[in-house]
């Protein structure tokens, strides 16, 4: 001991392994990233503090017309648990932590007539078990779980430690609730189009009002928007390379439109040519789908000059996907899409290319979403965690 620290009588803990891993836990709740991202790299952490195998996090979530323990981090199963398992607040060992509010440890958790086995993710691997309940104002809002292969029960030090890491948990959820504005996340299933996750507030397209939109302005946000999106796809596969050309087409003929005005004009964008692909194809499916990717492009372009769309680290929430709002998703630098309906072959190969998570079929979460709200797209899964 130096003679500073005699001098005031402190001691200084160099043994700090502990220590220094909720300081790292800590950190980790502190960083902006997808919340199971966060939890899953906070169960790593204390695996190795707690010398454990498995270590996972429940969170209570509402689905349909009751509330269930969703895993949402984990170290030790395969990466497809975290999401899909999910567990009734009565059901399982850890269901009971839930209920009752306490920790709960097991020497042979297969032995005990409340475990609840879980098919693909070889937790019957497993024996020693300790669940830790997450408690945020006094109610449950999840469940911590260290499983280790060996049989024999926790010691009360494990216990302390599990519940000392619940704290960072807890803050890490508060933090993710609170960028939510509080509201309870619900987790929305749908259809895979490009894999990847992202975290971000909802940009919602409103109707478009009567009021008459500057052709001008509209020009040359779409001229803007062409250039962008090539720059940002690269060297792209021939099917986004020729949805590009088609919106540069649709950019002349409205330049053709604003130099020489002449009547309706989605009438005359709605006729400008067209490169199909090399496959034979209906001449009338043809005019139809260039006829409906027009309109919703100049919908949102008229959208967009109305209320100044703020989709730059966004998530952009649509009815339905075609190649020319996915150009623009790019183009405005949206991070990931979410659509009510479907999302066309031509999309898909856009949203790919520009490496955006995309997820379909959502429609009851589009029904709720209001622009603002924080959405967690997984694409990988094919699921959206949205407001309750």
């Amino acid at each position: 001991m130096s003679m500073f620290d005699k001098a005031l009588r402190i001691h200084v803990h160099d043994d700090g392994r502990a220590l220094d891993g909720m300081f790292r836990l800590v950190e980790l709740a502190k960083e902006q990233r997808p919340l199971e991202d966060t939890l899953s790299a906070m169960c790593r952490l204390i695996s190795e503090m707690a010398g454990v195998e498995v270590v996972s996090v429940y969170l209570r979530e509402r689905h349909v017309e009751r509330d269930v323990l969703v895993m949402r981090g984990n170290v030790g199963f395969p990466a497809d648990a975290v999401g899909r398992v999910q567990l009734g607040l009565d059901e399982g060992l850890t269901g009971v932590v839930a209920k009752r509010c306490r920790p709960v440890s097991v020497a042979v958790a297969q032995e005990d007539a409340r475990y609840k086995h879980v098919d693909g993710i070889g937790d019957e691997k497993f024996a020693a078990y300790l669940g830790v309940p997450l408690l945020v104002r006094g109610e449950v809002a999840g469940v911590l779980v260290l499983q280790r292969r060996k049989p024999g029960m926790f010691t009360e030090g494990d216990v302390a430690l599990a519940s000392s890491v619940t704290a960072p948990l807890i803050f890490a959820i508060e933090k993710t609730a609170a960028a939510r504005g509080g509201a309870v996340h619900r987790s929305f299933a749908g259809a895979s189009v490009v894999r990847g996750r992202a975290v971000g507030r909802a940009v919602v397209l409103p109707p478009a009002s009567p009021a008459p939109a500057s052709e001008i302005a509209a020009l040359h946000a779409l001229e803007f928007d062409v250039v962008t999106a090539a720059q940002r796809l690269g060297h792209p596969q021939a099917s986004v390379a020729r949805a590009l050309d088609n919106l540069a087409l649709v950019a002349i003929a409205l330049r053709d439109q604003v130099a020489a005005p002449s009547g309706d004009v989605l009438a005359r964008l709605q006729r400008a040519p067209y490169r199909s692909s090399s496959q034979d194809r209906d001449l009338t499916a043809l005019v139809d789908e260039r006829c409906r990717e027009v309109t919703d492009l100049w919908s949102f372009l008229v959208v967009d000059m109305q209320h100044r769309l703020p989709i730059c680290g966004a998530v952009l929430v649509v009815p339905c996907l075609g190649t020319f709002l996915a150009l623009e998703a790019v183009a405005r630098g949206a991070i990931a899409v979410v659509v009510a309906g479907t999302a066309e072959p031509g999309a898909r190969d856009v949203l790919e290319a520009a490496m955006l998570p995309a997820v379909a079929g959502v429609p009851e979460l589009v029904a709720r979403v209001r622009s603002g709200d924080v959405l967690e797209v997984d694409g990988t899964r094919g699921a959206v965690l949205g407001p309750r």
